[in-house]
This record gives C-alpha cells, sequence and structure tokens, in this order.
C-alpha cells in the first residue's frame, strides 16, 4: 500500500530465508503490477535484494482503463474470470498476464520477464485454460 515499505519487507523476507520473491507496487497504486501504470519492484532473490521497474508500455500495452478492473458482485467477476480463461483480452487479461509472469520468475520457472510475460499472454489468450478448466472439471 505505500512504496516505502518495500525494501523493509524484502529485508523481512530475506531474514526468514525466502529465496525469490517480488513486492510490488504500481505508480497508480496497485499492489500488483499494473497495465496502466509503471511498477515498482523490489525483487529478493538468494539473499540479495534488487530494485527495478516494469512498463507495460514497454511490453506493449498501451491502452486501458483502470476503472475496468474494478469487481462487482460474484456473477460479473466470475463471468469476468471465464472470460480471461476462454481468451478475451481486456484489462482483466493484461493485468493476470501480467502478474502471471512475475509467478513464473518467482517460481524459477522463467528467468526473464518479458519472455514470462509474452508466454503468459499466449497461454490465457489461446483459451487453453478454459479447455484444461472443462477437462478437469469432467475428471
Amino acid at each position: 500500500f505505500d512504496k516505502k515499505w518495500m525494501k523493509p519487507f524484502a529485508e523481512a523476507l530475506k531474514e526468514n530465508n525466502v529465496v525469490h520473491a517480488y513486492i510490488v507496487h504500481s505508480d497508480d497504486g496497485m499492489d500488483e503490477i499494473s497495465p496502466f501504470a509503471k511498477t515498482s519492484i523490489v525483487e529478493l532473490k538468494d539473499g540479495k535484494i534488487n530494485e527495478f521497474t516494469i512498463n507495460p508500455k514497454d511490453l506493449g500495452i498501451n491502452e486501458g482503463n483502470k476503472e475496468n478492473l474494478k469487481g462487482k458482485n460474484a456473477k460479473y467477476n466470475s463471468e469476468k474470470i471465464i472470460e480471461i480463461y476462454k481468451g478475451k483480452i481486456n484489462e482483466f487479461s493484461h493485468s493476470v498476464a501480467l502478474n502471471a509472469a512475475a509467478g513464473l520468475i518467482v517460481s524459477g520457472k522463467e528467468s526473464d520477464y518479458k519472455v514470462s510475460y509474452e508466454k503468459a499472454k499466449e497461454y490465457l489468450n489461446s483459451g487453453k485454460v478454459f479447455e484444461y478448466l472443462n477437462k478437469i472439471q469432467s475428471n
């Protein structure tokens, strides 16, 4: 919620032997990687703390309205999740891909953020997430 706590939070994670983490805060006040504004990242990796910025414009995200990300009731929210899973491209899918990319980095599945973002975006946009959801629901 406040950028000043990012580095102390990383220090606390380091003291608790966390191996790899991203602490994020966007210039538009989100506590996730924003598709609308630059996001500051404090990364803890193998005992070292690094700081960098992710700019959605550098990843080809140039449009959108932050207000469109606001959730509503359970029905609306679940419809938006299904749309993302089916491959609809909008503010929600950009946000999910940006943050899934960070998860791929922190989990060790990827090492380059831009490559990770492109893979997450491609997979989400393909509709394969919805296909997989249907597959596991039928088992």
